[in-house]
Parts: C-alpha cells; structure tokens; sequence
C-alpha cells in the first residue's frame, strides 16, 4: 500500500468505524506496511530452489491455499491421500511467480536501485520485470489466472497462456472462472507435449463465490465486516470450487507426477495481519499445503475452443482481488 492509498483509507475508516476500531486497522496496516519494506530487503533478492528444479510433470498451484483448509476437505477427494504441510518461499503471488520463473543477476548499484524501488511501493511488477531475468523456461508451459505474472516475458515458455485475458472471468464479481484454466491445461497437454506444465488457479483466493459482496475478504474480517467463521466457511467453498476442477483435470491429461500446492497462504489476524503481502516470514502465509499424485486421460471431457485474448483492465482486476 503506498503513502496515498493509506491516508485514503484512513480517512474511510474514520468516516465508517469508531475510533478504536480505525486506530486499530490504521496501525496494524502501518505495522503491515513496514514490515513488507523491511523484509523486502533479503527475501526480494539471492537465488531459491524453485519448484521448477523438482521431479514432476504437471504443478498444480491453488492461489492462497492454507495447509489447514486443504487438510479440512481432504477427506472429500482421494487425490488428496499424500496431503502433507510445505513451506513455500513465497508470501505472495507477485513473490511466488518471481521466485519460480526468474532469477537474480543483479550488480550491486541494480539491487540498490531495486532496493529504492521496491521500497516506495513494494507492488510494482513492472520493476521486477525490468531487473530481474528469466530461468530457462522453455521446455515449460504456463496457463495462469493470475495477473501478477506481467512481470514474466512470455516468449521464453514452451507454451504461456494468460487466462485472466480472456471471457473465462467476472472482474465484477472479483473472481476469475476456474474452468478456463482447466480446459487450456486439457488442451495444451494433449496437443503440445512440454516437459513440464505449472496451472495456476486463482481459487481458493477471493472473492469467494458465496459471500453477496465479494470484496476483499481478508480486509473484511479486519474491519469486523465478515467474521472469522463465515469467512472461513466462503473460503473452503472456494477451494471446494476449484478441487471439483482439479478432479476433472487429473482425468483427462496424462502425467505420472502431479503435485498440487499453493503459491502463499493467508493470515487470518495473528500478530494483526490479515491476508497474505509480499516477503513476510508469516506462518500463516508460508505454509502451504503439498500432494503428490498422477493423472491418467480418460478422456471423459473435451474442452471448448482456444481461448481468445481479450483487452482487460489490469487494474480494476487487481483490486477486486484485493491487490491495490
């Protein structure tokens, strides 16, 4: 959050809460606020062992996936046998995508530069795609729902799809269809062959497909808008949502090592963080659930044409994901 966007809030939150309530939420996002700033200045930078140096064939991310939830609904889906925790090197969307597909060649003066950057407004994906360069990705494909991957070139993939560019969405509703990822992943595996395949749905991230004004939901239970019982109840359908098309998925492509993770987690108000933010070493927002199963392609569905590009607002998408 920049200095602007924090004075805005601040003073909505006077208009709209008591003074208790908006001294609170104002010092738990400045205490948020220089956290990301300070812990940006290590974790933003150096060299990680990216998921992609792993033995396996298709990745399956599920953005904001806690290890706990996944555990709550295990019982429903035998794929999810193996379930165990992981820890993620990644808080964030925009740390996760970094983190996997590029890597640190900075000088000394490019990392200061960075550095200053990032330290103004942590969330500039355009910074880290002007500094950083890309692993060789190019026996992998992509299909993503998730707009922080602008910060990624595109051509270096085998295959790099942007779901969240096509009608398979609903800005206005602050959620991204998950089927149009399932039926590009369907598609590129039976007719493209990479080595390896990373899918990244935007669920079980809000919005949540149950609540009657999506919003954000994490700032929601800060403000006392949401409690913490429904909100959880939202955020298990979500992932419900998205398991029904991870289940359909794993019949109708081939891949003898599948592994279903999370980029990032969630806090849910421990130590007055609510949602996940870029660099935090949060448990809440570390760890992450990890399966390890395979998919075989029975060939019990056939997706719908190639998904056609459209112009969207990048902006107006990130904040009803609750990113600006």
């Amino acid at each position: 959050m920049s200095l602007t966007q924090f004075l805005k809030e601040s003073r909505d939150l006077q208009k709209n809460k008591s003074t208790a309530t908006a001294a609170r939420i104002a010092a738990e996002n400045v205490l948020r606020g220089c956290a990301v700033r300070t812990y940006m200045l290590w974790e933003a930078f150096g060299e990680f062992d990216t998921v992609l140096n792993g033995d396996w064939d298709l990745f399956i991310v599920l953005d904001s996936c806690r290890y706990d939830l996944m555990e709550d609904v295990q019982d429903d889906y035998d794929f999810l046998e193996t379930l165990r925790p992981h820890q993620s090197y990644a808080t964030s969307s925009q740390d996760w995508i970094q983190k996997t597909f590029m890597k640190d060649d900075l000088s000394a003066l490019d990392r200061a530069k960075v550095s200053a950057k990032l330290f103004r407004d942590p969330y500039q994906n355009d910074v880290i795609g002007d500094y950083f360069t890309m692993r060789d990705v190019s026996d992998v494909a992509y299909i993503t729902g998730n707009p922080q991957c602008t910060m990624l070139d595109g051509d270096a993939f085998h295959e790099y799809t942007e779901i969240w560019k096509t009608d398979w969405k609903d800005i206005g509703e602050g959620y991204i269809h998950p089927r149009g990822i399932t039926e590009e992943a369907i598609r590129t595996m039976r007719e493209s062959n990479p080595n390896q395949t990373v899918l990244h749905y935007m669920q079980p991230h809000g919005g949540f497909r149950l609540a009657d004004n999506p919003g954000f939901p994490w700032e929601k239970l800060q403000r006392g808008d949401r409690d913490l019982e429904t909100t959880w109840e939202y955020y298990e359908d979500n992932l419900h949502w998205v398991l029904e098309e991870v289940e359909l998925l794993l019949e109708n492509v081939d891949a003898e090592k599948v592994v279903i993770s999370a980029d990032h987690g969630n806090s849910v108000g421990g130590c007055g963080f609510y949602g996940h933010r870029p660099y935090l070493p949060l448990s809440g927002m570390r760890t992450v659930p990890w399966v390890e199963t395979s998919a075989t392609d029975e060939e019990t569905f056939e997706p719908s044409g190639p998904a056609e590009l459209e112009e969207t607002n990048r902006d107006e998408l990130l904040e009803a994901l609750g990113y600006k």
